[in-house]
């Protein structure tokens, strides 16, 4: 029994661990400012190129790739609608940046599509492609402090 208590007490201190970092890592990203509109727009266009790849020139004649870029369109206007609420919140920093794109994969219509929005968003969020989508957020927010 004693080395089963030992093992539960180690996996313990290790989420402890885990969750203590991403505090730390979420005040930085609160501590960090962001310089301008320009700059936050900038990352929210590298963040859906991030997610689900380059998108096409906006001179393209292609119908397929117009539609893409009319999603994309939306997707970064409604980005936007979640950093303007947060933003007047919680000010122009990185964190509230990350926050609206991660938001946006939260509870976008795409993410419904994905499925992302049903009882198993818990578990894609840890385990799945979400959690993999935000990761990556993090990542490239974390490049821009």
């Amino acid at each position: 029994m004693g080395d089963r208590m030992a093992d539960v007490k180690k996996v313990i201190q290790g989420w402890k661990a885990g969750q203590d970092a991403t505090v730390a890592a979420a005040n930085r990203y609160a501590a960090a400012p962001v310089r301008n509109r320009a700059v936050v727009e900038e990352f929210f266009l590298r963040s859906l190129e991030t997610v689900y790849g380059v998108l096409p020139s906006p001179a393209t004649t292609d119908k397929r790739e117009q539609t893409t870029l009319a999603w994309a369109a939306d997707s970064l206007r409604e980005i936007g609608n979640y950093w303007n609420a947060e933003e007047t919140q919680f000010g122009a920093n990185w964190w509230t940046a990350a926050n609206a794109v991660t938001a946006y994969l939260q509870h976008s219509t795409e993410a419904s599509r994905l499925g992302v929005n049903s009882d198993a968003r818990v578990y894609a969020d840890l385990y799945g492609a979400q959690g993999e989508r935000k990761g990556a957020v993090m990542a490239l927010a974390a490049s821009y402090i």
